[in-house]
Parts: C-alpha cells; sequence; structure tokens
C-alpha cells in the first residue's frame, strides 16, 4: 500500500533540505483535537498533515500517550507512529512519552523495538512519568507520586538492559519481574526483538517545571530533552540551567544540541494577524475550552507562571501566552523571538512545534512556507 494522497496538492509548496541549519524543526502531537472531531478523520488528518511537513524539512515528529482523554486522543502512541512510518521516509518517529510507570518494561520494550525495525530504525524514546490522573486508576495504578516516579525509574533501567543484553536473563525488580528462560535456539523460542538502533533508540525526557530534576537526569545520563510548552520564553533558561549541571555532575560538557523546546508556533505576514488568528481562530481554543481547565485540576497549572509562581491564576489567558509563551508573528518577529531565547539559553538544537487540529489547512501552510523560507535563514548560528 502506497502513501496516501496529501491533504491538498494544489498551493502545496516545495520541500526544503534542513541540512546546515542552525536548529531542526519537529513537531509535537499530544494531539489536541475537540470531542466533537470524528475520531477517523482527526488521525488521517495527522496523518497527511505530518507526511506533509516531512517534505517541507520537519525532521522529527512526537506523539503523546494520554489513556483516557478525549481531546489527547491517541491511547496509544506507538501505534499512530507505526501508521506514519509507513507515510514518512525520513522523519524520526518519538514517543511523547511512553508511561513507563503504567506498563510491564517487557511489553514496551518490545513493542518499541518492533516499532524500531518497522520504521527503519527511526524511533526516539521519549520518557516519563506523565499520564492523567485518570489514566492511573483505568490501569490500576493508584500510587502515590514517590512510588511512581520509582516505577518509571525501575521501568526504564529494565528496558535498557533488555536492549542491551541477550537471554537468559531473570530481572526482578521491586515492581516488576521480567524473566526470559534459556533460548531453545533450534526453536528460536525465548528471544526478545532487539531495537535495529544501536545499542537503543535515543532516549528523551521531557521538563515541565522551572527547575525540572527530569531534565537534569537527562544532562547527567547524556540524553536528549525536551522542554514542555508551559513555561515562558523568558524562563527557559530554567531548564537549561538544569540540564546544564546534570551534565556537569557527570563529568561532560552540556551539549545545547540534545536539548529542545516545544512551542506554539505561527508565522504570519504581520504581528497583527498572527494575533488574531492566534487568539480567535487558532490554539487559543485548545487552551480555553481544555489545556487551562484540565492542568488546574493537577500540580501543573503553576507552570505556566514560570519562575513566578505567585503571579494569580487570572493572569494566565491565552493573550498572557502569545505575550510570553509562544511564538508568533511577522517573520522578523518570530526570528527574533527564537534569536533571543537562544542568546539567554544556549543554541538549542530543535524547535518542536505543538500540533492542534486544524480546520483550515490554508494559513498553517503559509505559515511553515514563511517559517522555512523566511525565519529560518535569520537564526543566529
Amino acid at each position: 500500500m502506497g502513501p496516501r494522497p496529501r491533504l491538498s496538492e494544489q498551493d502545496s509548496f516545495p520541500g526544503r533540505t534542513r541540512l546546515g541549519d542552525p536548529m531542526d524543526l519537529g513537531i509535537f502531537s499530544m494531539p489536541l483535537h475537540p470531542p466533537e472531531k470524528p475520531l477517523a478523520q482527526g488521525f488521517e488528518e495527522d496523518l497527511a498533515w505530518f507526511a506533509e511537513l516531512e517534505e517541507k524539512g520537519f525532521s522529527e515528529l512526537w506523539a503523546g500517550e494520554h489513556i483516557t482523554s478525549q481531546w489527547e486522543n491517541y491511547p496509544a502512541g506507538d501505534l499512530f507512529l507505526a501508521a506514519l512510518a509507513r507515510e514518512t521516509k525520513t522523519m524520526r518517529l518519538g514517543t511523547g512519552v511512553a508511561l513507563l510507570p503504567l506498563h510491564n518494561p517487557g511489553a514496551v520494550a518490545l513493542r518499541i523495538a518492533f516499532l524500531d525495525q518497522l520504521s527503519g530504525g527511526r524511533v526516539n524514546f521519549g520518557v516519563g512519568p506523565g499520564g492523567l490522573t485518570t489514566d492511573r486508576p483505568f490501569l490500576d495504578v493508584e500510587v502515590d507520586r514517590g512510588v511512581y516516579i520509582d516505577r518509571f525509574r525501575e521501568s526504564l533501567e529494565m528496558i535498557l538492559t533488555i536492549w542491551t543484553s541477550e537471554a537468559p536473563y531473570d530481572l526482578d525488580g521491586k515492581y516488576w519481574r521480567v524473566n526470559l528462560p534459556a533460548q531453545q535456539q533450534e526453536i528460536g523460542l525465548g528471544w526478545a526483538m532487539p531495537p535495529l538502533q544501536k545499542p537503543h533508540p535515543p532516549i528523551m525526557i521531557p521538563g515541565v517545571s522551572y527547575r525540572s530534576s527530569s531534565i537534569a537526569m537527562a544532562g547527567k545520563r547524556g540524553w536528549r530533552c525536551l522542554s514542555t510548552n508551559f513555561l515562558p520564553n523568558d524562563d527557559l533558561i530554567g531548564q537549561w540551567e538544569a540540564y546544564s549541571e546534570g551534565a556537569r555532575l557527570a563529568g561532560r560538557e552540556p551539549d545545547p544540541s540534545l536539548w529542545g523546546i516545544t512551542r506554539d508556533v505561527f508565522v504570519a505576514d504581520t504581528d497583527a494577524e498572527a494575533e488574531r488568528f492566534m487568539l480567535e481562530c487558532g490554539p487559543a481554543a485548545s487552551y480555553t475550552r481544555y489545556m487551562f481547565d484540565l492542568t488546574k485540576g493537577s500540580h501543573n497549572f503553576v507552570h505556566f507562571k514560570g519562575s513566578n509562581p505567585d503571579r494569580p491564576d487570572s493572569d494566565i489567558t491565552p493573550k498572557f501566552l502569545f505575550d510570553n509563551t509562544w511564538i508568533a508573528g511577522s517573520p522578523q518577529t518570530v526570528a527574533d523571538k527564537i534569536n533571543s531565547i537562544r542568546d539567554r539559553t544556549a543554541p538549542f538544537g530543535q524547535l518542536v512545534m505543538i500540533a492542534h487540529d486544524i480546520d483550515d489547512f490554508a494559513p498553517w501552510r503559509h505559515s511553515i512556507d514563511l517559517l522555512t523560507n523566511q525565519v529560518m535563514p535569520l537564526i543566529e548560528r
């Protein structure tokens, strides 16, 4: 079966080679589909749009895993990535993130190894504790946060052991046991499929808070990290400092090419057009209808406030995000915002755009055209 037709062949613009650019472009799909969008339609639109973005030079896609959300409706992100692997050729396919405390590590290791084999070695393995408050009881994992984090760490170490070892082994942890007896080589029994990439797919850990311990862990282990879309731009310095401190504790220099930032990104011909679109036609609805209410019910809403946790909740509006967190405006304004972040922090390696539900693709195609052709040449090296 060949790739499905693109959303629209007319007014599509030529692909670009991103080699030599000062940073890579990626996309992060939680996803954010309103409950009234038919499921199949949302998935088909995502597959076609992300394949189109590959043609424009986007080098990676991260797919979320949210088990019990109508809005973030990828309950098995690796299945979506397997479908996207058939529609793309070079785009790297990232779990964003695999919810390790909720799943048997042996099962996760094999599913991701299988995806790596199916995709020709294009998997990025994003991991985290994550999980919506309703995900945990659904899978009968109702434990306090300390235990939850311990389950995450134990699972990750078991997965890495499975990927870098050969049977037989018996991994007996506090929360899980993964036992693969001696192989019967004559019939190929007792074998765990390895990933194609050696020693394993690249690991990524995201960070939400201002001084994220998860990002510090990534720095210590030499893994990739992603700053999520919560913190204001001025506060990303806190996460870069956490990553740097973790790296130096392990005796290595922090590598900014391993750090990416996820942002809501939109480029228009003028600043006024970008603001109108973002606040009236675009991403604002994802926040006012879903993200704000979701995060107010957890500990995550405070992260919209960055280094000022005492800021009143009422200050956090789409207009606040447009002014302080989103990267939107004319090509020159967007380039200036990106360069300003890089000047204050480090020359991060990836700008990862948050994916939203799209009804009219024309303004988004124009935005990507401006981003790739006018903004990228203005980014300082």
